[in-house]
């Protein structure tokens, strides 16, 4: 029997990367990753509303993939908690490296829930403003345009950190995955609850991760060769290593929980 949150994460996560690919390649194949950077620094009127017309275009995609990927978070907290207090035995070992894991598969969830209003919250009103509002009639011609391009750019630079923390907080949720699991045995079995090939895993899937992070990063730098780059890793890393690995976790944990209530009840009984 698997874990349903294991099995809820593993489907919501593929389901979000699935949408994040689809429309990063949507955008090579319409040139809008290929942006002018000219035309764009010195805000023509002209070109900003372009770009906008092609971001309305885009809003209800990226507006469930935020969903989707919140939606994950939730449900991938769930067992990285029962993981944690599982490998700490009950918080007898590994104290650091369990609670850490534990700590920040929480505090990744949280930014994200968070960000990921404020992000919808302001996409939804940049949508408003172009709508309902007169860009183009104000006391200085297409000032408005201008306006909202720079509110866009601050919110945008926000969404790219808020991509970097995530893959940055599963990198080392994974990590320490691997850290506090890799040796762990099983008093009551001799086995490792999880099994060490999943345990080795995991710390591929931290390494992706961290290499998702530099190239969402590095996007400063060179934004089409790195946006590149992060969609091939996240198609790698997001779209089969990740929901696996959870599969494979979904299958060991309901046997390890139980393992480990059963240890807890056997220690908690009284010696005569």
């Amino acid at each position: 029997m698997i874990d349903s949150t294991c099995l809820a994460a593993s489907f919501f996560f593929f389901s979000a990367n699935l949408l994040r690919c689809i429309d990063r390649v949507a955008d090579f194949e319409t040139g809008v990753t290929g942006i002018d950077f000219y035309k764009w620094s010195n805000l023509d009127t002209e070109y900003i509303e372009i770009q906008w017309g092609l971001r309305l275009d885009k809003t209800d995609l990226r507006s469930a993939i935020g969903i989707l990927n919140v939606v994950a978070w939730l449900f991938f907290t769930v067992p990285m908690l029962q993981v944690g207090w599982i490998l700490s035995k009950g918080g007898k070992e590994k104290l650091s490296s369990c609670f850490l894991l534990m700590g920040l598969a929480v505090a990744g969830c949280t930014v994200e829930i968070v960000a990921r209003l404020m992000l919808e919250g302001s996409s939804h009103a940049g949508r408003h403003l172009v709508n309902k509002y007169e860009l183009n009639d104000w006391p200085e011609p297409f000032i408005g345009w201008k306006v909202l391009e720079l509110l866009h750019i601050v919110t945008d630079s926000m969404s790219m950190w808020v991509n970097a923390f995530e893959w940055i907080s599963l990198s080392g949720v994974l990590a320490l995955v691997f850290v506090a699991s890799y040796n762990e045995i099983n008093a009551a079995t001799g086995y490792s609850s999880f099994g060490k090939l999943w345990s080795q895993f995991s710390l591929l899937i931290s390494t992706l991760c961290w290499f998702d992070f530099l190239a969402e990063v590095l996007r400063l730098v060179d934004w089409v060769y790195f946006s590149r780059l992060a969609t091939g890793v996240s198609i790698v890393n997001t779209l089969l290593f990740l929901p696996i690995w959870l599969l494979v976790l979904g299958l060991h944990l309901p046997a390890a929980r139980a393992q480990f209530e059963v240890n807890i009840v056997k220690t908690s009984e009284p010696v005569v």
